[in-house]
């Protein structure tokens, strides 16, 4: 990756960090805003991608833990795909499970 396209990913892996204590507010209102937050750094995400020609993978995890950290996603994560470590940002939930895209 060269440098632009380096900053830009930690960028919008810092937002991602940054939501993290908000998506796990106990107030209803603030969890909502968050995902919406959420929403709009995965827009970021993906057109990211398409400047730099990127090609994201998805990744779809369950939390771990029981009832007390279901609703816990971790905000970035590294997995290895196909044989090759990537570094995931959190774009959404769907039920208890997280959704990443991943580079």
């Amino acid at each position: 990756m060269n440098k632009e396209r380096d900053a830009e990913f930690e960028l919008i892996k810092q937002s991602a960090d940054l939501l993290e204590q908000r998506l796990l507010s106990a107030d209803r209102k603030v969890v909502e805003e968050a995902e919406q937050d959420l929403s709009e750094n995965a827009k970021k995400l993906r057109k990211w991608a398409d400047k730099h020609g990127v090609v994201l993978s998805r990744h779809v995890s369950d939390p771990a833990g029981g009832v007390e950290v279901r609703r816990w996603c971790a905000a970035t994560k590294t997995v290895t795909i196909d044989g090759k470590v990537k570094t995931c940002v959190l774009i959404g939930r769907e039920g208890l499970r997280c959704l990443y895209d991943c580079s």
